[in-house]
């Protein structure tokens, strides 16, 4: 019996240390406040800032992060490794397209007023971070 409660005990615990907890991360807010962007399992979704369901935006393997609203709310950009590399990607909320914008391993750090134009960040060894 006490070979049994032992054997009960230790598959209970690796049944906790086996769940993996996901939170979402990264989430921006459109500049009309009306939606919310964010990452959650890597992918990116959008839902009402107030109530609503979320709705997922990509579905890849690759890891996503780092959603901007352009300024317009026409556009997220977003950083992606979807293609083996750290790029820029675009989607557009008139036609869900997303295209790849930059493939030099920049990160997104804001959107000009213009909604033309991204500030980003990258790394060069000897230099440290460049902005451009």
């Amino acid at each position: 019996m006490k070979k049994l409660i032992i054997i009960l005990g230790l598959l209970f615990v690796t049944m906790l240390l086996a769940i993996e907890p996901h939170f979402m991360s990264w989430p921006d807010i459109s500049t009309d406040g009306e939606k919310v962007c964010f990452v959650y399992k890597n992918d990116l979704w959008i839902v009402p800032f107030t109530d609503g369901e979320a709705q997922r935006i990509t579905s890849t393997e690759a890891e996503e992060w780092h959603p901007k609203f352009s300024p317009d709310g026409k556009k997220i950009a977003f950083n992606s490794n979807r293609d083996g590399w750290t790029g820029i990607y675009l989607y557009t909320f008139e036609g869900g397209e997303i295209k790849v914008v930059n493939k030099e391993g920049l990160n997104i750090l804001d959107w000009f007023p213009d909604s033309k134009s991204l500030l980003v960040r990258g790394y060069e060894t000897g230099k440290g971070s460049i902005f451009l």
